[in-house]
């Protein structure tokens, strides 16, 4: 069973839609998974504790001209597939073939994003598991991590089944808990808090002071998602308004989260840098500079069990919300090269929710991610998450650049169409001024910041799409002729 659309997205009836706060939980919840928790050992390792504090809001601050950016396009096309109709709709202003491929790579690009980040958000959980010696030797059998990625991919695919409204209740108590934990460490940390001048300047001179910037990328990538609220906003209440005020409140809240974070993990105790300088660990302890090994640091065993027992919950909670969006996502392409009648396009009754391509999703994530943490146990790459972190940032990167560049032609071509946030009023000079900003950072990012063998895969990754896109091409008028 299912429903036409229009041509730029779903169209829900009002009893379908999700208000303000669940929205704003849906995005919290697919950004808090497990950096909230680990990222701060890297960083300190890399610099100093006040580093690692100030990145945050300097790191919100450097992405708030590509948050305007989302803003005001979110506010001018409030329609499910959120980032890739915002660039399908400045593609198809080129003449010729070229727009509609371009248009669709966009598309695939960010659903990508998700395919990759859902992989590598995975393999990470394996390896926190595999890396816990106080549990069951079960997870060390090379059958576990598969099977973990599988059973994990099963239950957040199967709950994107039922109608959203749910979903997002679901999504806003798993949100809740994660943060009440949260403030649970943070509670923990403020009751062991003795202020150490050392560790605040970079701890006994094994952590050097002063290269903020080396720990800026990683700050950076704790924001990376926020404009995925906009795949819902057909779904979503008043979204020309309500979607751009949830991507620039989001961005608030995780200032909020990390930084404190930060601060109670920084000052729980002085650190040294592991060899490499990968790690940050507290002294005369194998313990890192995460919330895991802080809690056990400053409370036993049984505390650094719960909070690692937390990420794991925390991981899995990420997933739902992360399904959603994706599955939003396919469906809109799909919709747009296809057309409204094949299978990936359909919507299914009573719930209005795009079931094939959750389950078309599903099968694409879970090849990607066992067939990562296989390349992994059978050591054809060192690791999953890093041998695809970096390609994943680069794929992100060429998604910045796109979104400056989406902005600039739509001032230009479309000037009147509504825009109920609109970057600093009528002048377009300052809009142009922030896009210009986007586009020089994320070009930056992507060319000098990351190693030339993870800008091909990632380049291979988008480049793939191609190919996908003639063969979904040929197929739609194979479809048309009979």
């Amino acid at each position: 069973m299912r429903m036409q659309i229009p041509e730029t997205g779903i169209e829900y009836p009002e009893s379908n839609k999700v208000g303000f706060f669940h929205t704003l939980f849906l995005i919290v919840g697919s950004i808090i998974g497990s950096m909230a928790w680990l990222i701060y050992s890297p960083m300190i390792a890399r610099s100093s504790v006040i580093d690692c504090i100030v990145s945050f809001p300097l790191a919100a601050l450097i992405l708030l001209p590509l948050i305007f950016c989302i803003a005001e396009l979110s506010s001018m096309f409030p329609k499910s597939g959120g980032p890739y109709i915002y660039l399908k709709e400045t593609y198809d202003l080129l003449p010729g073939i070229s727009g509609k491929v371009l248009g669709f790579l966009a598309g695939w690009t960010y659903w990508m994003t998700f395919v990759v980040g859902t992989a590598l958000m995975l393999n990470g959980l394996c390896d926190l598991v595999t890396r816990n010696h106080s549990w069951s030797e079960v997870v060390f059998q090379n059958w576990f991590s598969p099977v973990l990625i599988g059973a994990i991919l099963v239950v957040t695919s199967a709950v994107n089944y039922f109608p959203i409204k749910n979903l997002a209740l679901l999504n806003a108590v798993l949100t809740l808990i994660k943060l009440g934990i949260l403030a649970a460490f943070w509670a923990l940390g403020v009751s062991k808090f003795q202020f150490d001048s050392e560790a605040f300047a970079g701890g006994s001179g094994a952590v050097v002071s002063g290269n903020l910037f080396s720990v800026l990328v990683f700050s950076l990538g704790c924001f990376a998602g926020v404009e995925g609220t906009g795949c819902i906003a057909s779904e979503a209440k008043n979204p020309q308004e309500n979607i751009p005020r949830v991507i620039i409140l989001v961005v608030l809240i995780l200032v909020c989260i990390y930084t404190t974070t930060a601060f109670v993990v920084g000052f729980s105790s002085d650190f040294l840098a592991s060899e490499g300088r990968t790690r940050a660990v507290i002294p005369a302890t194998l313990l890192e500079a995460t919330v895991p090994g802080v809690a056990r640091f400053l409370a036993g065993q049984a505390a650094g069990d719960f909070f690692n027992g937390a990420v794991i919950f925390s991981i899995c909670a990420c997933a739902l919300p992360t399904v959603l969006y994706g599955a939003r996502v396919l469906h809109s392409v799909s919709s747009q090269t296809l057309g409204s009648e094949v299978w990936l396009s359909q919507l299914h009754k009573p719930y209005l929710v795009p079931l094939n391509a959750v389950n078309f999703q599903f099968i694409a994530m879970a090849v990607v991610a066992i067939a990562l943490c296989n390349s992994q146990q059978l050591r054809i790459i060192p690791n999953a998450f890093s041998f695809l972190g970096e390609s994943f940032g680069f794929i992100y990167s060429v998604l910045g650049v796109q979104y400056a560049l989406a902005l600039t032609i739509m001032r230009i071509k479309r000037p009147y169409l509504s825009r109920p946030f609109r970057i600093w009023g009528r002048s377009n000079l300052l809009a142009f001024i922030v896009a210009a900003f986007v586009l020089a950072t994320f070009s930056y990012i992507a060319v000098f910041t990351i190693g030339t063998a993870e800008q091909l895969v990632g380049l291979c990754l988008i480049l793939l799409g191609i190919p996908v896109y003639f063969l979904c091409y040929f197929f739609a008028k194979f479809l048309r002729k009979s």
